[in-house]
């Protein structure tokens, strides 16, 4: 749910958290594998590779997730924002759609100020 994929990520940008702490969230949040084109926390890409998905409006400090069906999640720790888009590509059959476009439009829409 909507609700759901918010609270998981809110967990790793610290406010309110049961189940993380810090500590947990510090490498998960942060590149573990520098000089490669797809940065990567744990579990998470980082605002900073290449061709992300959410496009190029979101701060470096951003994480964030996709999955197959199509659906997005970005995070952006300094304001303690979380974006989520839930779409289903795959319904009632799977299709070869490239949701990536729609991705960054959705994000460069939610992450700009104006």
């Amino acid at each position: 749910s909507l609700r759901g994929v918010q609270r998981l990520t809110a967990e790793y940008l610290g406010h309110d958290a049961v189940v993380l702490t810090p500590e947990d969230v510090r490498p998960a949040v942060k590149s573990q594998t520098p000089g490669l084109d797809q940065e990567r926390g744990y579990g998470w890409q980082i605002a900073t590779s290449r061709g992300c998905s959410a496009g190029a409006a979101l701060p470096t400090s951003g994480f964030g997730h996709t999955g197959f069906t199509g659906s997005s999640v970005w995070a952006e720790p300094e304001d303690g924002c979380v974006w989520v888009l839930l779409t289903n590509r795959n319904h009632p059959e799977q299709r070869g759609v490239d949701l990536h476009p729609l991705r960054r439009r959705f994000h460069h829409l939610a992450f700009s100020p104006d």
